[in-house]
C-alpha cells in the first residue's frame, strides 16, 4: 500500500500522489494504457516516479529529508508563492506521467560502461590538449511533457554559479 506524502512530513511516506489522483488524471487525458494496470502495478510505478525526482535540480530547499517534495522557499517564474507543506499541482501531473512511463518501461537508466569513450586532441598555436568524450546517445531518458510539467521549479543551469560542463576527462 502506497502512502502518500500530504505535506506533513510522514516519515515513511513512498509517493507524491495516490493511486485515485492517477486513475483520475489518466482518464482525464484518455491515457487508456494506465487502467490496464492493476492497482499493484500502479502502486509500483508511483513509487518508481517519485524515486525519479532526486534526479532534477529542484527550487527550494526540502521540508522534510525522505522525498524531494514538499519544498520550502518555492516561488515559481510568475513570482507565486507555495507553502512549506505544499506540493504544486504540476509537480503532482508529472508524478503522474512519469508513472505511466514507470509502467511500461525503466525511468532511468543505468549508465553504460566507458567503451564508447573516444580520444581527440586538438592544437591551437601553441596550445594542444587531448580529451576523452563519449561517442554515441547519452543514455538519459527525457520526457518533453514532465519538462514542460516542471520546468518553473527546477533550477536553470544557468543559474548555478560555477557551473559549467565538461569532457570526461582531459588527459596531459
Amino acid at each position: 500500500m502506497l502512502v502518500v506524502e500530504t505535506g506533513a512530513g510522514v516519515a515513511d511516506a513512498d509517493a507524491l500522489i495516490e493511486v485515485a489522483y492517477a486513475d483520475a488524471y489518466h482518464r482525464a487525458r484518455n491515457n487508456d494504457q494506465w487502467s490496464d494496470y492493476s492497482t499493484t502495478e500502479k502502486e509500483a510505478a508511483i513509487r518508481a516516479a517519485t524515486s525519479s525526482l532526486w534526479q532534477y535540480r529542484w527550487v527550494g530547499q526540502r521540508s522534510f529529508a525522505h522525498l524531494p517534495w514538499p519544498r520550502t522557499g518555492v516561488v515559481d517564474r510568475d513570482g507565486w508563492s507555495y507553502s512549506d507543506e505544499e506540493i504544486p499541482e504540476r509537480i503532482k501531473m508529472g508524478v503522474a506521467e512519469l508513472a505511466l512511463r514507470a509502467a511500461t518501461g525503466v525511468l532511468l537508466q543505468d549508465q553504460q560502461p566507458l567503451d564508447n569513450v573516444k580520444k581527440r586532441s586538438e592544437t591551437v598555436g601553441p596550445i594542444s590538449e587531448t580529451y576523452e568524450y563519449r561517442d554515441g546517445p547519452v543514455p538519459e531518458r527525457q520526457y518533453a511533457v514532465v519538462d514542460v510539467l516542471f520546468g518553473e521549479f527546477l533550477i536553470d543551469d544557468a543559474e548555478l554559479k560555477g557551473f559549467v560542463s565538461i569532457p570526461i576527462r582531459v588527459v596531459r
